[in-house]
Parts: structure tokens; C-alpha cells; sequence
């Protein structure tokens, strides 16, 4: 990674919390112990990553991505998940050990968690640097289909210059016969300036074509 930063200026790599399935899901049975077992385990974790470095000019790591898909936090403590994770990313920021290597916080919200992330979003703006939309399993009957639905998300958020637009190239998660309206509805979106970026996941089953990246990539050239 410190190669690959070395010779790509640009390139960001962050921690991502949480995972894809339900055994990774956001379930504290004590707020205060999680939020300071969270922050904790992802400090030690950032320094057991700084230590490796010879230079001290340079981070190794930017930030975290918060990616629960399974969020156990309903009705009546909505709140949960927005106060564990704020709490977490403020606790992170402000420790001086790690905060420089906190310039980027991301969140990856999914249709059915949206609300949480929402509400996280809301309530600490100024500390998520991207909302990493999960458009994975959606389907939609048209581009302008796909696009209302952006754009209802940019609404919703109300930052248009932090939403990207992400899908899946994993075997294993079902894609929708409609992924190409998104693609297309993409490339409308580039065209009128509307769409910060978009990411892939996951690179292992991408390789060695590469060919879903390549497509979204050429949006941008």
C-alpha cells in the first residue's frame, strides 16, 4: 500500500467497519462500552498500520468506511446507530494519535438501511466526506427510473457533491437485469455534472478483466 500510494498520489485507503452479511451486523448490547471498544480496536488497528512506515511525513491510512448492511437498531431507539457511529468517528478525529489519519470518513448506505445512515448523515455533515450509495440489488425499469432515484437521494442527503453511485461485481450477489439502465443513467448524469464518482466492489471478482470498472471508468475521460 505505501508503494502504491508512493507512485499514485491520489490513491485513499481507508478501514471499512461492518461487512456484508448478517454476521457482521450493527447489534450493541451497551452503547458506551461499544463506542469505546470501537474506537479502540480501530486506533490500534490505524497504528499497527502507521508503525510499519519509515517516514513519519506520510499516512498509510486516510480514514474509515462505515459498512453495516445489517443494522439491528429499530423502533423505539432509532437512534442507535446514528449516535454509536457519530460518537465513534468525533472519538477518532479528535484523539491526537490518529486523527491525521482521519481525513477521509465514508458511509455506505443500502435501500433497506438507508434510514439509519440517513439520519447518521444528518446528524454529522461535516464529518462524513462520502455517502458511497449501494445500489446493488435494486432494480429499475428505465434509466430515468435510476435517475429519479438519484436524485431523490441527492434531495434527500442534500449534497449532490458527495453522493457516489456503486454497484456490484461480486458472483455471489444477484445483479439486476437492470444494471445497465444504471450505467446508462450514469453517463447522463456525468454529461449534466450531477455525479461525484461511483465505486465497484469487490476487485476480486472483477479481476483480471476488470471490465465493470473499465465501463464506469471511461464516464470520466
Amino acid at each position: 500500500m505505501a508503494a502504491l500510494k508512493k507512485e499514485h498520489k491520489n490513491v485513499k485507503v481507508i478501514i471499512s467497519i461492518g461487512g456484508k452479511g448478517d454476521e457482521f451486523a450493527f447489534n450493541p448490547q451497551d452503547n458506551t462500552s461499544w463506542i469505546d471498544n470501537a474506537v479502540k480496536s480501530i486506533k490500534e488497528l490505524i497504528q499497527d498500520y502507521e508503525n510499519t512506515q519509515s517516514s513519519t511525513d506520510d499516512n498509510l491510512i486516510d480514514g474509515i468506511d462505515i459498512n453495516f448492511e445489517y443494522i439491528y437498531a429499530n423502533i423505539p431507539d432509532t437512534t442507535k446507530f446514528s449516535t454509536c457511529i457519530g460518537q465513534v468517528i468525533k472519538g477518532l478525529k479528535e484523539d491526537p494519535d490518529v486523527s491525521r489519519s482521519m481525513t477521509v470518513v465514508s458511509i455506505s448506505p443500502t435501500e433497506h438501511a438507508n434510514f439509519h445512515y440517513l439520519t447518521l448523515y444528518t446528524d454529522n455533515p461535516d464529518n462524513i466526506d462520502w455517502i458511497n450509495y449501494k445500489f446493488y440489488n435494486q432494480s429499475f425499469s428505465s434509466e430515468n427510473d435510476f435517475i429519479n432515484s438519484f436524485d431523490k437521494l441527492v434531495d434527500d442527503y442534500g449534497s449532490a457533491s458527495k453522493l457516489l453511485a456503486g454497484f456490484s461485481s461480486d458472483t455471489s450477489t444477484p445483479t439486476p437485469t437492470s444494471q445497465q439502465f444504471c450505467i446508462d443513467g450514469c453517463t447522463t448524469l456525468v454529461g449534466r455534472a450531477s455525479l461525484a464518482g461511483v465505486f465497484v466492489w469487490n476487485a476480486n471478482d472483477s479481476a483480471p478483466t476488470y471490465s465493470l470498472e473499465g465501463e464506469l471508468q471511461s464516464l470520466y475521460k
